[in-house]
């Protein structure tokens, strides 16, 4: 098993001697639920100290620091944006790295507490290290993690109602997709004819109606009074009413857009938070030669459903109400083969647009945009 090194060299000692005059000390962290591993240079013993604190000691770590306040960089993770609001909120700074980027640093096919410790104390100390991201506040974070109980509870939605249908079939009844009025009616329908058919299935056939729509009714409820949370979050968070000046885009998808972003300075244009959530192309090339392929399979999969949607539906309202077809989106469908094409480009367009009015503070602008109408 490899082991951390314990010395220091000389450009990595004049880094942590440049962060130091700027009142910097440089600690790297590899954040776990209960112990916590610290890689830091000490200053006295000129010795890199790679220690193991359990949580309570890493609390007393950060709140009495013993050479002043300090630079910890952390691993992009589940409790990364918590920590970094800690760090922050004691007086340091916090450097948020992504997992990718921590890789090269560790310098061994090894893996343990110490070498990912010793690997961020390393990024710490590195000038050019790529993408760093700013931690998202408690309000981002908590609409984010309301998006995934609602992608959740989505999911067990369809997964019953398809459950149900399933289940009618093999009876040799037949439930049209249409909704889940619709779905109860034809289990009423099937209830009755098993029952008219004097068959020894009808207990059985009942017990299944009970608790499949008892669970339709709770799912759609509690779907319900998240949507309509996120609906009246929408009308009072200030980036999120700028958002929905953009046309496409309402309630649901503005606070997805507001909680996936996080500080729109962690993206240097628009064209990276297009990048994040998967519109914009791959590219590939060697020899001196490169080839644009098709879009991006790694990305955000909350934000790329919504954005998609956006999308779809801006162009149906161009094609409803645009009977003269003048619009440039309209000339675009008009003159396009592909569709889709079109739908990812809007797609890609709206991305930039959400990243503008979000970095600048302002409302959407028709005459600075005009492939959105």
């Amino acid at each position: 098993m490899a082991k951390a090194e314990k010395s220091i060299n000389e450009g990595e000692l004049r880094q942590f001697n440049y962060l130091f005059s700027l009142g910097l000390f440089a600690v790297g962290v590899d954040l776990a639920s209960t112990v916590i591993q610290v890689c830091y240079y000490d200053p006295k013993s000129k010795q890199i100290k790679n220690r193991q604190l359990k949580r309570d000691e890493f609390y007393e770590f950060i709140k009495a620091p013993e050479f002043g306040p300090m630079q910890l960089c952390i691993e992009a993770c589940g409790s990364c944006n918590y920590w970094s609001r800690e760090f922050v909120k004691y007086g340091h700074s916090a450097k948020v790295v992504l997992a990718k980027d921590v890789k090269p640093f560790i310098m061994s096919s090894d893996k343990n507490d110490k070498l990912d410790a010793r690997g961020l104390f390393k990024c710490c100390l590195t000038e050019t290290l790529g993408r760093t991201v700013k931690p998202k506040d408690e309000s981002q974070q908590t609409i984010l993690n309301l998006h995934t109980v609602r992608s959740l509870l989505i999911k067990q939605l369809v997964q019953t109602q398809n459950s149900y249908r399933a289940m009618i079939y093999e009876l040799g009844g037949v439930s049209k997709p249409q909704s889940i009025n619709r779905l109860k009616l034809s289990g009423e329908e099937m209830l009755a004819k098993l029952q008219d058919e004097n068959s020894d299935a009808v207990d059985n056939f009942n017990c299944i109606k009970e608790a499949l729509t008892q669970g339709l009714d709770n799912t759609a409820q509690r779907l319900k009074v998240i949507d309509g949370y996120l609906h009246n979050f929408a009308h009072t968070n200030e980036d999120c009413k700028r958002l929905m000046t953009i046309p496409g885009i309402a309630e649901i998808s503005a606070t997805a857009i507001y909680a996936v972003m996080g500080d729109p300075d962690n993206f240097e244009n628009g064209a990276q938070f297009a990048a994040l959530a998967g519109f914009v192309p791959a590219m590939v090339g060697t020899g001196g030669r490169e080839y644009q392929l098709s879009t991006r399979r790694s990305a955000n999969p909350l934000l790329k459903g919504m954005i998609y949607i956006c999308a779809v539906s801006q162009l149906a309202k161009v094609a409803k109400h645009d009977k003269e077809r003048k619009s440039q989106l309209a000339i675009k469908l008009d003159h396009s083969d592909a569709k889709k094409k079109v739908i990812v480009a809007v797609a890609n367009r709206l991305c930039k647009v959400a990243w503008a009015v979000t970095k600048y503070k302002k409302d959407y602008d028709p005459t600075k945009c005009g492939l959105l109408f």
